[in-house]
C-alpha cells in the first residue's frame, strides 16, 4: 500500500492473535476505524466486547506521527456510551474486592506520606503554563529537550535520585532514540519501531 497506512491484527492481539504477517493486514485510517467498529458489535457481551471497545477508544489519542481518522461528534458520543455499558456490564456481580480491607496500619502510613503536602502556588501557575502551551501548539513544550537541558546543573543530582527497585535507573528519562524502518521508511521512537517494524514490518 502506498502512502499512509496503519498495520491491523486480523484476530486482536488481546484475543489470541499474533503479530505474526499472516494476523496482519494494512488498513488506510479510516478502514482501521471502521474496522474495530464492527468489532464491538461483533462479540458478545462480556469481557471480549470490553476489550474491543478498550481497543476501539484508543483512535481518540493521536500524535505527530499519525493520520488518525477521527470520529464524529455522534461517533464520538455512540463509542463512549457503549463502552461505559460494557465495562459495567463486565463488571456486574463480580467480587474482585470483596472481604479485602486496608489495615489500619498501611492507612496510617499513607496518611504520613501525605502530612503536610500542599502544592506551591508557583507550581500550580507552572503546571497551568505547561498545559496550556500543550494545547495550543499541539505538542508538549519539554518535547525533544534532553534530560540536562531540562535541568541544568541539578540533572545528576535529580538522576540519582531515580531510584528503582533494584537500584539507579540505567536509563534515565529523555527523548528516545528515532530509527528508520529499511522496509517501510517509516520514522518513530525506537522501542516502538522495533515492536511494529524491523523484521515485525507489514511491508516487507
Amino acid at each position: 500500500m502506498v502512502g499512509y497506512f496503519e498495520r491491523h491484527h486480523i484476530i486482536p492481539k488481546s484475543l489470541g492473535g499474533s503479530n505474526d504477517a499472516s494476523n496482519l493486514v494494512a488498513l488506510t485510517a479510516r478502514e482501521h476505524f471502521i474496522c474495530h467498529w464492527l468489532l464491538t458489535k461483533m462479540l458478545p457481551m462480556g469481557k471480549s466486547q470490553w476489550k474491543m471497545f478498550y481497543a476501539f477508544n484508543s483512535f481518540n489519542a493521536t500524535n505527530n506521527h499519525q493520520q488518525r481518522y477521527r470520529p464524529t461528534s455522534k461517533q464520538y458520543e455512540i463509542m463512549k456510551k457503549s463502552a461505559s455499558i460494557a465495562r459495567s456490564n463486565f463488571n456486574r456481580g463480580n467480587k474482585y474486592s470483596e472481604g479485602k480491607t486496608r489495615s489500619a496500619e498501611t492507612i496510617e502510613k499513607w496518611r504520613e506520606s501525605r502530612a503536610g503536602y500542599k502544592q506551591s502556588e508557583s507550581a500550580k501557575i507552572k503546571q497551568s503554563d505547561t498545559m496550556k502551551k500543550k494545547y495550543s501548539s499541539g505538542a508538549h513544550p519539554l518535547q525533544g529537550i534532553t534530560y540536562e537541558e531540562k535541568y541544568g546543573i541539578e540533572a545528576a543530582a535529580r538522576k540519582a535520585k531515580l531510584k528503582g527497585p533494584r537500584g539507579p535507573r540505567k536509563n534515565p528519562p529523555g527523548p528516545q532514540q528515532s530509527v528508520v524502518c529499511p522496509h517501510c521508511g517509516k520514522t518513530g521512537g525506537v522501542s516502538n519501531m522495533k515492536r511494529y517494524h524491523f523484521d515485525n514490518c507489514s511491508a516487507q
